[in-house]
């Protein structure tokens, strides 16, 4: 065995002995200083977005063989990074530094501070990561209700990592775009054909939904929707009886009017349906209903609602109302 691979073999105190035994031995055995490690390449200052995987090496070597290095980490204001076990390849070893970015209301800096030590000198690698707040988009949502008036409930919302701002939306492609608060509810006359709504919800920086929350139904005209209605009561009929078109009623002493269908039960019991058409007047078919509810008729009236909406409306009434 060399003098120069018996001083690494038998490490550093055993190497001070030698060493201090030079001053007068020195032609006969080289003295070995202890070399501080030296960062090869790590991590640099950058910026990073909240929310994202952070990893970068760290790589070190040492001019003394076979010394075991050891590396911590410290970071400032939160700690969120950490350092992994060595990887040791000749005189260099490597160590990864990973972590999750966290999610910041503002751009915030941190401070990380690396040191390693080779049991006898150390040298520290210091650097900076910016934690970018990446502004999120809103989400918009609308739902809607019938109210078989002849109106149609949209619901507004918006989510969002701040707050939003207002919702601005537009019926039926037409007109100009209405703003309302978030969480807010409004009643629009349905026409015949098609109908839709379109909301955007905007947030307190001012970013826009990219996607706007869209809805659309088709109200039928009084001919379909009373042949739909039909249909449904044909498939029906052993629930109830029998069927009766364009039937007069009267009520108390003096109140008749029409009604598109009646349906009536072997003991006589009558219920009363009725689709109100855009050609109809709202205002006396709904007259008529408060005299049915009245007199404690069974009856549904629907007001220009979609078939799907209808069909279910009208399942529930034979299934559970007129029952």
């Amino acid at each position: 065995m060399g003098l120069e691979n018996l001083f690494h073999k038998v490490g550093k105190s055993a190497r001070r002995i030698f060493c201090a035994g030079a001053i007068t031995l020195a032609s006969l055995v080289s003295c070995y200083p202890n070399y501080a490690p030296v960062v090869t390449s790590g991590p640099e200052t950058e910026e990073v977005e909240e929310g994202s995987f952070y990893s970068k090496t760290l790589v070190v070597t040492d001019a003394n063989k076979n010394e075991v290095l050891s590396a911590t980490i410290s970071q400032t204001p939160s700690q969120y990074l950490s350092i992994s076990s060595p990887t040791v390849t000749g005189n260099s070893t490597e160590w990864t530094i990973s972590g999750t970015i966290p999610e910041v209301n503002a751009d915030t800096e941190s401070n990380i501070s690396i040191g390693i030590s080779d049991g006898e000198a150390s040298v520290p690698w210091d650097y900076k990561l910016t934690e970018k707040n990446i502004p999120y988009s809103p989400d918009t949502t609308v739902t809607k209700e019938f109210t078989n008036n002849g109106q149609v409930k949209y619901i507004f919302s918006g989510t969002d990592d701040g707050s939003i701002e207002h919702i601005a939306a537009r019926f039926n492609n037409t007109g100009d775009y209405q703003n309302f608060n978030n969480n807010d509810s409004v009643l629009v006359q349905i026409i015949e054909g098609n109908n839709s709504v379109e909301a955007r919800a905007y947030d307190n920086e001012g970013l826009a939904d990219p996607t706007p929350a869209s809805d659309s139904f088709v109200s039928p005209t009084e001919e379909e929707a009373n042949q739909f209605i039909e249909g449904i009561l044909s498939g029906r009929s052993g629930t109830y009886g029998h069927l009766e078109r364009d039937v007069y009623i009267s009520i108390g002493e003096s109140d008749v009017f029409h009604v598109d269908l009646l349906i009536r039960k072997s003991d006589g019991t009558d219920a009363v349906i009725n689709y109100t058409g855009h050609q109809s007047s709202l205002e006396s078919e709904l007259y008529n209903k408060g005299l049915l509810d009245l007199y404690g008729i069974p009856n549904l009236y629907l007001a220009r609602i979609p078939e799907s909406e209808m069909q279910s409306q009208l399942e529930d009434f034979i299934d559970n109302g007129y029952n």
